[in-house]
């Protein structure tokens, strides 16, 4: 059975910029295949820079970025990422964002987007439906985990970082790859960065790897949001 839902504006991706959207834009639906609010940062371990240099730009930024501060949730200019979608989830439920995760994407155009959940299939139209899922206009970035010991230096190779992580004797891999690289090709990049590393001696151990890209477009995640506020004072 399909049903029908009208609103004035639906924002598809629960990325921080479709977070951000959402919250300038009253009774606006955000639609997400994804679990969590902020997905883009929360499951990725993109650290973010300069951020206590990044200004908000709303109200609703300002609030997420003292609520990032206040958890210690920023530390060395390093987020803790999964902070981020608890913190978003917190302000989704006191502001009562309208939001619809984990449902199945059939169809978007101009006006209408068409979804698949528990529930069965639903249709719903807009004015205007915004674009939030993530793009990658400067590549794919892989991010993962890895445990060693302590003090170890920055360690550079073909396309990729590691440098200290947030937490004490971990450390972070950055891991450029191109637009189109599918996660079959992603893990095999992996594997490479894991072999440089045996050959150089170097004693880290695979422990997490992000389950999304990091997107390569934002400093930090603040950064984003001011971006997401100006697509909603857009709409």
């Amino acid at each position: 059975m399909t049903k029908n839902d009208r609103f004035s504006t639906i924002v598809v991706g629960a990325t921080v910029r479709g977070c951000a959207a959402v919250s300038q834009i009253p009774g606006a639906l955000m639609l997400s295949s994804q679990v969590h609010l902020g997905f883009n940062w929360g499951q990725s371990f993109d650290r973010g820079h300069n951020w206590r240099d990044t200004v908000p730009d709303s109200a609703a930024a300002r609030e997420l970025a003292e609520a990032l501060f206040q958890h210690n949730a920023v530390v060395d200019d390093k987020l803790c990422n999964p902070a981020i979608s608890f913190l978003l989830a917190e302000m989704a439920l006191r502001y009562q964002w309208n939001v619809r995760l984990d449902v199945s994407l059939l169809s978007i155009s101009s006006n209408r987007v068409l979804i698949r959940d528990v529930s069965g299939t639903t249709e719903y139209h807009a004015q205007r439906i915004i674009d939030a899922r993530p793009a990658y206009p400067n590549g794919k970035v892989l991010t993962a985990v890895f445990q060693g010991e302590s003090d170890l230096p920055e360690q550079n190779g073909d396309g990729y970082t590691i440098r200290p992580g947030f937490w004490k004797d971990q450390y972070d891999l950055k891991l450029q790859l191109s637009a189109d690289c599918t996660w079959q090709d992603a893990r095999k990049h992996v594997a490479r960065v894991m072999a440089d590393l045996k050959a150089k001696n170097i004693p880290l151990k695979l422990a997490l790897i992000g389950t999304c890209f990091a997107e390569n477009r934002f400093a930090n995640a603040i950064e984003e949001f001011n971006f997401g506020t100006r697509m909603g004072e857009e709409a």
